[in-house]
């Protein structure tokens, strides 16, 4: 598929009984045709689908036979302990009046795990650019997805772009400071540091996140 499907395009569900269906496409499928189709209650309580597999996820909905929001399913896409079939299924597949900022932002902040899941969040971040829904949060996601990926070269591009949008908090910038002592690059983070503290918003992660971006540019040295 070239792109999102429109917001007129379905799916045939699967089949009712969740003990039938059992690939990752399958369900899903059944979950994305599920939000489209508007079935099933309203939970009672709030869904929390921390530490969940997806199929854990959709049997508990099936189940309950719970009406899935694009509030909870763009949190099912955050919290599910996704592989990565079943994100990229979610990606291409989630029609174009649902591709708002909470789903770009649940899609980026699985890029974090590894480079094949950071060039599927590099995707979703650059669409959600194009389209003016990307927010603060989803320039810190990057910032951690790349970082964590040694992908620095867009550590410190994302954070130069969030600056000049005027999409900082003190995330952004402690964000840049872990990642760049993580990637070698201590006087970058000295520098942010340092910029920080005459802004007079330093917290305690900041200094958290220098003191150890300090202590891994020590070692360099000592190994050198």
């Amino acid at each position: 598929m070239l792109g999102p499907p429109p917001d007129n395009f379905s799916f045939d569900i699967v089949s009712s009984d969740s003990t039938q269906i059992t690939t990752i496409e399958e369900i899903a499928k059944n979950i994305l045709q599920r939000v489209q189709s508007k079935i099933g209650v309203y939970p009672k309580n709030h869904l929390d689908f921390r530490k969940k597999s997806l199929k854990e996820a959709f049997e508990l909905i099936e189940t309950l036979n719970l009406k899935i929001t694009s509030k909870s399913y763009n949190r099912l896409i955050a919290c599910c302990q996704m592989d990565f079939a079943s994100l990229k299924y979610f990606f291409d597949h989630t029609p174009i009046s649902m591709r708002d900022v909470y789903f770009f932002n649940a899609i980026i902040f699985h890029g974090k795990k590894d480079i094949t899941y950071f060039i599927l969040a590099k995707k979703a971040f650059e669409e959600a650019k194009k389209n003016t829904l990307a927010d603060t949060y989803s320039y810190n996601l990057f910032i951690t997805a790349a970082g964590k990926n040694n992908e620095y070269e867009y550590v410190e591009q994302t954070f130069e772009e969030a600056q000049k949008m005027g999409l900082t908090d003190i995330v952004t910038y402690n964000s840049f400071i872990e990642e760049a002592g993580n990637n070698n690059k201590f006087e970058e983070a000295k520098a942010v540091f340092e910029k920080v503290k005459k802004m007079g918003i330093a917290d305690d992660y900041t200094h958290k996140n220098f003191k150890e971006a300090e202590e891994k540019n020590s070692l360099n040295q000592i190994k050198s």
